[in-house]
């Protein structure tokens, strides 16, 4: 059998982020941020709070049970979580990630993009061969690839404050509008990495001054690494 490189995913016109998006190694993130069959926005979302702005959210309450997907495709997980979210001890803290991963449901469980969710219900349209790289063509195609094609992706949404996005495109020029924060993050996590220590509160001050020396220049990682490196925070270690 001849195994041939096939496409990733060919991106429509105007989605340049989620192509950076991909190719900047992120595809490993939206993988481990999905369960191997379904994606998850929840777990998506909390990521982008947690490791891009260091906002964790709080644990879920004990007695509230986990959604599990829909896997004949006749409802959508945003319309599933949608659900979830009439309780009002939930709407809070989905409010804060779930806008997140909304957007990166563009992407299935491996990083492809994609328009519309899969399923194993009988509905829907069935899968080209085209898609799948190297399968041998021996007649056994609808029998070894068993799930169709259902609804559409909808990758909108709107953040906690009230910023609306269409796509990941939109919501990632949200995000690095509040560049201090994104790096802010980083240098606290640099410091944590470098040092084995959480960042305390009389550490911030410290912090600030890495950030304002580095605001002119953009906050470049190379700057930003090279700041913390020469900071007392990194040198009493």
């Amino acid at each position: 059998m001849t195994v041939s490189r096939a496409p990733f995913g060919k991106l429509p016109e105007g989605r340049t982020a989620e192509l950076f998006t991909i190719t900047n190694a992120r595809g490993a993130i939206l993988k481990v941020t999905a369960n191997g069959t379904s994606t998850s926005p929840v777990q998506r979302g909390v990521w982008v709070v947690d490791r891009l702005y260091g906002r964790p959210p709080q644990p879920p309450p004990p007695d509230i049970a986990a959604v599990d997907p829909d896997l004949n495709g006749t409802t959508t997980i945003r319309e599933q979580l949608a659900k979830h979210r009439s309780s009002a001890s939930c709407a809070g803290c989905h409010a804060k990630f779930d806008p997140h991963g909304f957007a990166l449901e563009n992407f299935d469980v491996i990083g492809r993009s994609r328009t519309r969710y899969r399923h194993m219900g009988e509905q829907g349209d069935s899968p080209d061969v085209a898609e799948f790289i190297g399968f041998p063509g021996n007649g056994n195609f609808e029998k070894s690839i068993r799930f169709h094609y259902g609804l559409p992706v909808d990758a909108s949404g709107e953040t906690s404050d009230g910023k609306a996005f269409k796509n990941v495109s939109e919501l990632r020029a949200i995000l690095l509008a509040d560049n201090e924060a994104l790096a802010r993050n980083f240098v606290e996590r640099l410091i944590l990495y470098g040092t084995g220590a959480p960042v305390s509160f009389a550490d911030r001050a410290q912090v600030e001054q890495i950030l304002k020396a580095s605001r002119d220049g953009g906050y470049g990682v190379r700057s930003l690494l090279l700041r913390v490196i020469q900071s007392p925070l990194f040198r009493r270690h």
